[in-house]
């Protein structure tokens, strides 16, 4: 079951339950695997006219636990079979479970982290 408050949400797909996480070792394997802080992360979700699926899917993949919980292609079907909306709106919860507005506390990235 997810845990909100540690910055997870729930997916079912493909006959599965997955947990989305945004804890350091997953954001750090996404600015790793992107090239980019996580506030440039946030931004590039947020600007439709920036945004790749290949990039989604890598977040969703790391979020996800990266290649030791599932194959890359994976997440593709997962993807596929939940809707790109609902990838969205997954990743989205995902990150505001992470970083909840108005908190400011050494789990918030910096202003200018990224």
């Amino acid at each position: 079951m997810a845990n909100k408050k540690r910055g997870e949400v729930e997916i079912k797909a493909l006959g599965k339950t997955y947990v989305l996480h945004m804890g350091a070792n997953e954001i750090v394997s996404m600015e790793d695997v992107l090239d980019m802080g996580i506030n440039q992360i946030g931004e590039k979700m947020n600007d439709p006219s920036q945004l790749r699926l290949g990039f989604l899917r890598k977040v969703m993949h790391e979020a996800l636990g990266g290649a030791k919980a599932l194959p890359i292609d994976e997440v593709g079907e997962i993807m596929d079979e939940i809707g790109f909306q609902a990838v969205g709106e997954k990743l989205g919860a995902a990150f505001v479970a992470a970083f909840p507005d108005g908190e400011e506390n050494s789990d918030s990235p910096p202003a200018n982290a990224g």
